[in-house]
């Protein structure tokens, strides 16, 4: 009975060394060797080069490095979306009428500006034809409004109107229209003109030739001049 109580320690202690030594040394001097060593499942890796399932918007790729070494990973963000051809198409035509819209107030207002000049030299050599001064006033904006009526002998409050250019468009036009032709029919009679060839100058481009008519013909002025508005 005592043998076989001992024979069953021995087994049991020999079954809990199989699991936590790689050698056992018995009573008799008996040495057991080579003990099975414990299996654990290897743990699941990813060959280089293979990509992990993660959403589309992030692509992840796994570089093999020498043991020991950290893990390294290469995450690449998700690519713009290109242009559309239509969105592309858009952006050229937008590009295209701003450069037009440039090109063509460049050019009007260079026209504009020759106008200015063209009308300005006119009105003054009308005013040393009529011997009125200081004809630089033909320089002047607003100036030039003066100086014409000093020309026409129109007097100076009928300048007031012009106040009822900033009302409707019907409006101003009537009175742009009345003023301008009044005035210049003044300044045709004060070149010895007939007073409706200076009406005329209140119609576009007409206008231009009517300005080089009066300031650039041989009649002299009236050995009268008009009378002028008294001094303010």
């Amino acid at each position: 009975m005592r043998k076989k109580v001992i024979l069953i320690a021995v087994i049991i202690l020999f079954s809990a060394a199989v699991s936590l030594a790689d050698t056992i040394v018995l009573k008799s001097g008996k040495q057991i060797e080579e003990a099975a060593p414990v299996k654990t499942p290897p743990a699941e890796t990813k060959p280089a080069g293979e990509k992990l399932q993660l959403p589309e918007e992030v692509s992840v790729t796994v570089k093999k490095e020498p043991q020991g070494a950290s893990l390294k990973v290469d995450v690449k963000e998700p690519a713009a979306p290109a242009k559309s051809y239509k969105a592309e198409v858009d952006a050229a035509k937008l590009k295209r009428v701003r450069r037009d819209m440039t090109i063509v107030l460049l050019v009007i207002m260079f026209i504009l500006f020759l106008v200015y000049i063209y009308s300005s030299i006119c009105l003054q050599f009308i005013a040393k034809k009529t011997n009125t001064s200081p004809s630089w006033l033909a320089w002047i904006p607003a100036g030039n409004i003066f100086l014409m009526c000093k020309i026409g002998g129109v007097n100076y409050w009928w300048m007031l109107a012009l106040l009822l250019l900033f009302g409707p468009l019907i409006i101003s036009m009537a009175v742009s229209f009345g003023f301008f032709g009044f005035v210049w029919y003044k300044i045709a009679q004060a070149r010895n003109k007939p007073g409706w060839v200076g009406i005329l100058a209140v119609i576009p481009i007409v206008q231009f030739f009517i300005y080089g008519y009066l300031a650039f013909t041989n009649h002299k002025a009236t050995s009268t001049p008009p009378q002028q508005p008294p001094s303010q």
